[in-house]
């Protein structure tokens, strides 16, 4: 027979297991790459500039489109300045808008 609405008491490391759980999964949910200061930086002596078209198009897809963070491996930093410098050397006339 059940109680009159009296339930057992849950238990605390139930809870605290449940909640890390949920972090953890949270935290697998986002894969944003941060570097740290010991991985290795493709752009480290290099200066992003719109006239080094070398450069720029190892960060352009085969169909011209500026390849995201996750691929390059970039800072968000450096991103910005990639994808700013690509965007200058294309209407400069410098990189094709479309690759066909």
């Amino acid at each position: 027979m059940k109680s009159s609405g009296q339930t057992k008491p849950r238990n605390n490391k139930y809870k605290k297991l449940k909640l890390k759980r949920r972090y953890e999964r949270k935290l697998l949910a986002k894969k944003v790459y941060s570097p740290t200061k010991n991985t290795f930086d493709p752009l480290s002596k290099t200066v992003i500039d719109y006239k080094n078209t070398g450069l720029l198009k190892n960060y352009i897809s085969f169909e011209g489109k500026i390849l995201s963070r996750r691929f390059n491996r970039l800072t968000a930093k450096k991103q910005r300045a990639m994808s700013r410098a690509i965007k200058t050397a294309r209407v400069v006339a410098l990189l094709p808008f479309i690759r066909h």
